[in-house]
């Protein structure tokens, strides 16, 4: 649309990829294409900046507590 701002996020920040309906990390941000992974980790993906938002409150809560829940059933180291 004429005028409509693209969300425009940097290395580090939390971010909603509309084409695959998560939460997600960006590692490195280009001028159309943003590379971002899974919050806590794994392997990257490329998304055109039109299909980033900045993620909700309860988006980026949802996505830290798994982390968080995730780690937490890991083995303890000895």
């Amino acid at each position: 649309m004429p005028g409509e701002t693209i969300f425009a996020p940097h290395e580090g920040d939390l971010v909603f990829d509309k084409t695959k309906k998560v939460v997600a990390e960006a590692m490195d941000c280009g001028p159309t294409t943003v590379y971002v992974r899974p919050v806590g980790g794994g392997v990257e993906w490329e998304v055109h900046r039109a299909d980033l938002r900045s993620p909700s409150v309860s988006e980026e809560l949802a996505a830290k507590a798994n982390v968080a829940n995730t780690s937490s059933r890991l083995p303890r180291a000895l």
